[in-house]
């Protein structure tokens, strides 16, 4: 996540060198913080760095720090969650890209992401009410047409499944695909043995 989401390569900071990175500079941090540019520490200096630097306990530290002296950022919620995924805390993560989506509901990134877990986690039908907001946001967004498509074919919960709609999507996947995708064309398939 070099950058961070938000695109903001740089800031004002411009790339930093991780072996200056420390959190012995969080008095620091903070006043940038209150002033406005925590971004710009954030993003360049500290939690992206040590991210990616395999320092995720460290970047975890100075996200949370930003938490609390900074006003709610999405962006901020979302590289918090990756963190937590990063870390096999998915409940954790789910937390914190709901938080991420009330401050910013339309970002079908954030949509995307918490589908995913929630999928993993066996909560097919919220994973089902995300993948379809994705799906209203980016409507061309043919993997996740994909993914929903397979999970209203193969859930096992009868609530939750929908061939009709499963085989909708599955052949809107197929057809973005020429027929030549096998995933796609395995989607089609337990679209169909569904209805």
């Amino acid at each position: 996540l070099a950058g961070g989401r938000g695109g903001r390569p740089g800031g004002r900071l411009g790339r930093v060198h991780p072996q200056l990175v420390d959190l012995t500079l969080l008095p620091v941090v903070e006043a940038m913080i209150v002033e406005g540019a925590w971004w710009d520490l954030v993003d360049d200096l500290s939690g992206n760095v040590l991210d990616e630097l395999g320092r995720v306990q460290e970047a975890l530290k100075v996200y949370a720090h930003a938490l609390e002296v900074s006003q709610p950022d999405p962006l901020l919620y979302y590289n918090v969650a990756l963190i937590f995924e990063k870390m096999g805390r998915l409940p954790d993560a789910a937390e914190q890209y709901t938080q991420s989506l009330r401050l910013q509901p339309d970002d079908p990134d954030v949509h995307l992401r918490l589908a995913e877990i929630l999928a993993r986690q066996g909560s097919a039908r919220d994973a089902v009410e995300h993948y379809r907001e994705v799906l209203r946001l980016r409507p061309s967004d043919v993997p996740t047409a994909g993914k929903l498509a397979w999970l209203l074919a193969t859930c096992g919960d009868p609530q939750v499944q929908d061939g009709a709609e499963a085989v909708r999507l599955a052949t809107q996947v197929c057809e973005a695909t020429g027929n030549a995708d096998p995933a796609a064309l395995d989607i089609l398939a337990a679209a169909y043995a569904s209805s």
